[in-house]
């Protein structure tokens, strides 16, 4: 699966686009297809802890392709790979909250 996100400031918007290769119940790796880095790699790791319960890790590793593109950008991607794994819990406790 691929997936683009958009950022956006003070104008300045940038697209970045990530293949995403899921292991059921292992993990969620990303790679960068399209963007403005240099390198961008990580994912989602699974762990086991019991029968109903499991360790989360997020992982991000990216480097943006220049300076200024990381002066405009660099605090934003951060902000975005923290509300990503806000997201992520709040989506896992909606679904398996029901269960």
């Amino acid at each position: 699966m691929t997936a683009a996100v958009d950022v956006s400031k003070a104008g300045i918007s940038k697209t970045f686009t990530t293949r995403n290769q899921l292991t059921r119940n292992q993990s969620i790796l990303m790679h960068l297809v399209d963007g403005p880095f240099k390198k961008l790699i990580g994912g989602w790791k699974f762990t086991p802890l019991s029968p109903e319960a499991c360790r989360i890790e997020f992982q991000l590793d990216f480097e943006f392709t220049n300076k200024l593109i990381e002066l405009a950008f660099g605090r934003i991607f951060k902000e975005l790979a923290s509300n990503m794994v806000q997201a992520f819990t709040v989506r896992a406790k909606e679904v398996y909250r029901a269960g």
